[in-house]
């Protein structure tokens, strides 16, 4: 990865490790129940006086893009990009299948929520409650807090997959339990996990068209430990974590093409990261056990689809003709939106075409990546 790549990974570790990244990390708990905490509508704010938000103008986008630049979550819809929601707070957020709704991460001290708006950011619904009534920076805030990342929705919108903690932090000094997967009822407030590694934590991750095929980024615990793109069936009885057949060791960032058949990806080689691309169809759900495809074809090798060095947080958009992504600009040092045509070869394979940047000067978040909807 990346030297610049590697600060924003060291950050999101300093976050998860804060009071006690050199003690050892507690064994998740067995999968059970946790509290279900009704969703709470949030009281209206003060109505600021009014001001012109700032905008910028660029290429004409079909449908609307989400991206994030410190903490607040920006909207880019025809040629023009505006802040949608957030104060610094405001993170990863997701379109819901519909496009009526997006969940999105509110970070404060040492805790982060899911939260639910409509499409004009909105109308806000807290869906989780992950801080502690303690006074902040205190050893009772600390203790009684905990991490909520990467909201994922369901094909039919009714449930959010999410990274996030059994419980607080433990011990002294404080340590954290690792992101594990979380199943969440935006409805009924229902809350449970659905599976934890062993010897790492769940990150980002996405859902293939079936509603059950999860893919999802295993980062290892141990020293020097790499990220990768695992696969499970998250319904099964038993959910197993699986590497998806053909992603290399430290790759991240999973999206699937609308029509489920494409997986694009992040993945670093030689200090290098770029977006790759890999079929799909080289898993499928089944309910026991999870297993490869029937036809048992070859494991599949990545095609390149970036060559910049600094590209990740890939997106398509919703009539699979583009594909979305933040890279940092050569000689700069922050992400920009970036956009690639794209295109099947005669060999049936996914194919880029040079992208071109979209945003300059923002300096875009590339772990809240890209949603895109109609």
């Amino acid at each position: 990865m990346s030297k610049r790549l590697k600060i924003y990974w060291f950050f999101f570790l300093l976050l998860l490790g804060l009071f006690g990244a050199c003690t050892p990390q507690p064994q998740p708990r067995p999968l059970q129940a946790s509290p279900s905490p009704r969703p709470t509508r949030l009281p209206p704010s003060p109505t600021p006086k009014p001001t012109p938000p700032p905008s910028v103008k660029g290429a004409e986008l079909p449908g609307r893009l989400l991206f994030v630049q410190r903490g607040t979550i920006w909207l880019w819809q025809g040629q023009k990009g505006k802040p949608l929601l957030g104060e610094g707070n405001a993170w990863q957020p997701a379109w819901s299948p519909d496009g009526l709704h997006l969940a999105y991460i509110e970070r404060g001290e040492s805790y982060s929520d899911v939260m639910l708006s409509d499409a004009t950011g909105s109308d806000l619904l807290q869906l989780t409650s992950n801080s502690s009534d303690a006074p902040p920076a205190s050893h009772e805030h600390i203790y009684g807090s905990r991490w909520a990342f990467y909201p994922t929705w369901n094909p039919d919108g009714s449930r959010l997959l999410l990274a996030s903690q059994v419980a607080p932090p433990v011990g002294s000094p404080a340590a954290e339990y690792r992101l594990a997967l979380f199943l969440l009822s935006p409805a009924s407030g229902g809350y449970r996990q659905i599976y934890a590694e062993p010897n790492a934590h769940c990150g980002k991750m996405v859902l293939l068209p079936d509603g059950q095929t999860l893919l999802y980024t295993r980062m290892s615990v141990d020293p020097g430990g790499e990220q990768q793109i695992y696969w499970l069936n998250w319904a099964a009885e038993e959910p197993k974590g699986n590497p998806f057949p053909g992603a290399p060791p430290n790759s991240y960032d999973p999206a699937i093409s609308p029509d489920g058949q494409w997986l694009a990806f992040a993945a670093q080689k030689k200090e290098l990261t770029d977006l790759w691309v890999l079929p799909a169809k080289a898993i499928q759900a089944e309910s026991s056990p999870p297993g490869p495809t029937e036809d048992s074809s070859p494991t599949p090798s990545p095609q390149r689809l970036t060559n910049l060095g600094t590209a990740r947080a890939p997106a398509f958009s919703p009539d699979q003709k583009m594909l979305a992504f933040l890279a940092i600009p050569p000689n700069q040092v922050g992400f920009e939106l970036w956009i690639a045509n794209l295109s099947l070869s005669k060999k049936g394979t996914l194919v880029a075409q040079p992208p071109h940047q979209i945003t300059f000067g923002l300096g875009l978040d590339p772990d809240s990546g890209l949603s895109w909807a109609k």
